[in-house]
């Protein structure tokens, strides 16, 4: 008998225990919150934005040679395809063409008041979004 009483003990307890297992519900599982991205990035990817914008152009600005915009003008095309920069996409353009045509020039010349306008927006951008 003492067998029969310790199967129907372990049956007991089975039966409790998937009872109370199917019984919890979904309100007694702990939340957790998963953080969002901020708005301002969307869905691009700005960390490479973000080193090339303060290591190569910003560091550079404004004093650039045919060299140097030989280099940046590759740089800131890549920039023109990143849907995270969408919002500052003409400003993009702007520099990457002035870039272009002084990296073609082979001489240096100071940015036009333009160019210089869209290197603040973009500067800004980065400062808020970086």
């Amino acid at each position: 008998m003492s067998i029969r009483r310790s199967i129907l003990g372990l049956t007991a307890v089975a039966a409790f225990a998937a009872s109370a297992c199917a019984g919890t519900s979904a309100s007694a599982i702990p939340s957790v919150e998963i953080p969002s991205v901020p708005a301002s990035i969307g869905t691009g990817d700005l960390q490479g934005f973000c080193e090339d914008f303060a290591g190569a152009l910003a560091a550079d600005w404004p004093n650039i040679d045919q060299s140097t915009a030989n280099e940046l003008s590759s740089v800131v095309t890549e920039w023109s395809t990143n849907p995270g920069l969408d919002s500052i996409k003409g400003d993009v353009q702007t520099i990457g063409t002035w870039l272009t045509t002084t990296a073609q020039a082979g001489t240096a010349s100071s940015p036009p008041p333009d160019v210089e306008t869209a290197f603040q927006n973009i500067s800004t951008f980065a400062n808020s979004n970086c």
